[in-house]
């Protein structure tokens, strides 16, 4: 529900586009660990929500001033997906 919030009007641009994609991964990933009953989707899951969770921290914690390129260092494995 959240990613279709930022999708409202076509506003969210790119950054909406790549959230609704990395929602629709996990979502899809999460599902098939259930169907199998295998721990590594979840594993995964929770991984790279851990990233996304320290990357928004840091962002607010150097607040609206901070550079941008900060989060360059944001593990590239929540990028590559699948």
């Amino acid at each position: 529900a959240t990613v279709e919030c930022l999708e409202i009007g076509g506003n969210g641009g790119d950054c909406a586009g790549n959230f609704r994609r990395l929602y629709d991964y996990l979502d899809r990933r999460l599902q098939e660990s259930n169907q199998r009953k295998e721990e590594a989707g979840l594993v995964e899951v929770i991984h790279r929500l851990t990233i996304l969770r320290n990357a928004w921290a840091e962002m607010l914690q150097k607040g609206p001033d901070a550079d941008p390129a900060g989060l360059s260092s944001v593990d590239s494995s929540l990028c590559a997906l699948g």
